[in-house]
């Protein structure tokens, strides 16, 4: 008879994410914030030499803007985020995440 117990799960101790929310400045669309994170701003994070030495990962999620009504109707407060995405960076722990952000590059 086979062992149907379901597989220990265990927190991962050799790496640490943060993850960050993302609006756009004041006076920029939702839709020039999306494609500036997205064409712009990864390019130029990502050739940081920093951010290649420290970071295991670095991905973005941008918010579907066509959802936006929805989440909005759902949530206590009525009101449409700010926030159009979540920034997540990865590293082996977070004083290489925050070196990157105190860096003078």
């Amino acid at each position: 008879m086979s062992d149907n117990a379901s597989p220990k799960l265990a927190l991962r101790t050799n790496r640490v994410r943060l993850a960050v929310l993302m609006a756009p400045k004041p006076g920029l669309s939702f839709e020039e914030f999306d494609r500036y994170w997205l064409d712009v701003h990864a390019n130029v994070f990502s050739s940081i030499a920093v951010a290649k030495r420290n970071l295991l990962k670095y991905e973005q999620f941008h918010l579907d803007r066509n959802y936006d009504d929805i989440v909005a109707a759902q949530t206590p407060a009525k009101s449409k985020s700010p926030f159009r995405g979540i920034a997540i960076f990865e590293a082996t722990s977070l004083d290489k995440i925050f070196e990157i952000f105190q860096d003078e590059e």
